[in-house]
């Protein structure tokens, strides 16, 4: 893969207190597809330095827009439905089964319905 055709570039105006927004820009779709892919992997190794990196795809006004709504009707199956999983896979909202309670839970939310 080559690495040579990256560049990158520094969004809008950096902050002492917050991570810089910056856009990277691939040559190979390829290593794009990868990165992607990959990102949780950055949250997992529990690193301080790559625990708040975020790695999304360059979307279009129409893609943000379509993003939004989906998460506008996810947020609200999950109020109205609480004790299933909701994710959005394939740009739809779907329910992936009854929703698991990890122990240890802050939330409150659904303590004891296990």
């Amino acid at each position: 893969m080559e690495i040579e055709d990256t560049c990158f570039e520094f969004l809008g105006t950096i902050k002492e207190n917050k991570a810089p927004l910056v856009r990277v820009d691939m040559g190979c779709g390829r290593l794009v597809r990868k990165l992607i892919r990959y990102a949780p992997s950055l949250k997992a190794t529990g690193d301080k330095d790559t625990s708040k990196v975020y790695v999304r795809k360059d979307m279009t006004f129409e893609e943000r827009s379509r993003g939004r709504e989906l998460l506008k009707t996810l947020r609200e199956k999950i109020r109205e439905f609480p004790d299933q999983h909701w994710v959005v896979r394939d740009e739809k909202v779907t329910s992936v089964g009854k929703r698991r309670v990890r122990s240890g839970s802050s939330s409150g939310r659904d303590e004891g319905n296990s």
